[in-house]
């Protein structure tokens, strides 16, 4: 999607019920991209880390697991929080671009190209390589993306981190889905142990080269 300026109130990119009923991925005042999921338990925001740039082709992909409420941009894990329940029902057509079919004050101005929809989880591998399959031209903090990996996932001792040629590890860090942090460690190997407990987590490395690489992981 690519918006023509950046909104002083909140627009809405896609839309099944809003916030009210489903789901809706919408810009907000502070401009930044916003994903909203409403449960049987409850409903969450999840905002993108860095602010949208108007006039610039920007891939997204969100997701709904069942535990958690992700939003990806190019391909990069951007922001998660943990969600639990099963997507409420709305009786309102799916509406690209305005809140719903009676409503236009929330209405997204610019373009929205190459819509779709998935009745299941995508990996974050898959998701990596999906701006490339898209053709969406990345920024220039995006074009790695890529290559940076994680192996096995799931795990259960050890996980392998493979990044861009030319860099090496400086930190790595493991967040719950709570966001609380239960792993740092400058002590560093492309292959590490971690006895933390079986679960979801976010992982979070760095590198030399000034990059920050997130994805999800699972230990079991």
């Amino acid at each position: 999607m690519k918006a023509d300026a950046l909104p002083n109130n909140e627009q809405f990119i896609l839309s099944h019920g809003s916030w009210e009923e489903r789901y809706k991925l919408s810009i907000t005042p502070e401009k930044k991209v916003r994903w909203t999921v409403k449960t049987t338990q409850s409903v969450v925001d999840v905002d993108a880390d860095t602010m949208l740039r108007a006039g610039e082709f920007t891939h997204f992909t969100v997701v709904y697991t069942g535990y958690s409420s992700e939003l990806y941009r190019n391909g990069k894990l951007s922001a998660f929080k943990p969600l639990t329940g099963p997507m409420r029902t709305t009786g309102k057509s799916l509406t690209i671009a305005r809140k719903d079919e009676g409503t236009t004050d929330y209405s997204f101005k610019g373009a929205v190209d190459e819509v779709r929809m998935y009745n299941a989880e995508l990996s974050p591998q898959l998701i990596q390589l999906l701006p490339a399959t898209f053709k969406i031209k990345a920024g220039n903090d995006d074009t790695t993306a890529t290559a940076f990996q994680v192996y096995p996932n799931p795990f259960s001792t050890e996980l392998h981190i493979a990044l861009p040629a030319n860099e090496t590890l400086t930190e790595i860090e493991v967040f719950d889905l709570a966001g609380r942090k239960i792993l740092h460690t400058t002590q560093l190997d492309t292959a590490f142990i971690t006895n933390i407990p079986n679960g979801f987590y976010l992982l979070q490395v760095g590198t030399d080269a000034g990059k920050v690489y997130k994805t999800k992981i699972m230990k079991h």
